[in-house]
Parts: structure tokens; sequence; C-alpha cells
């Protein structure tokens, strides 16, 4: 599972690149122990709640 700063680093990328497309979506692939869907759940709490 990626941590909370490690996902805290790709909130102003995708942000940069939300800007330049219609739609932007994010995809997480964690094999072992498949924690993709909690990470999904934490990048886009912390992208709704960091400031610009």
């Amino acid at each position: 599972m990626y941590s909370t700063a490690k996902l805290q680093e790709w909130v102003p990328r995708v942000r940069e690149l939300a800007r330049t497309t219609q739609e932007t979506y994010v995809f997480f692939n964690n094999h072992y122990p498949g924690k993709a869907g909690k990470n999904a759940q934490m990048f886009t709490q912390l992208f709704l709640s960091l400031p610009e």
C-alpha cells in the first residue's frame, strides 16, 4: 500500500494534467495484498482536501 506521503507527491502532478484534459483517470496497481481500492480512496481525499 502506498503511504499518504507518497500519494501526496502525485496530487500536484495529477492537478497539472487535469488542467489540460477534459477527463483525468488515476489507476492504482497494488498486486499484493490488493490495497488499490484503499489507496484510491486515500488519493481522492487528498486531492479534494489539499489546496491547489
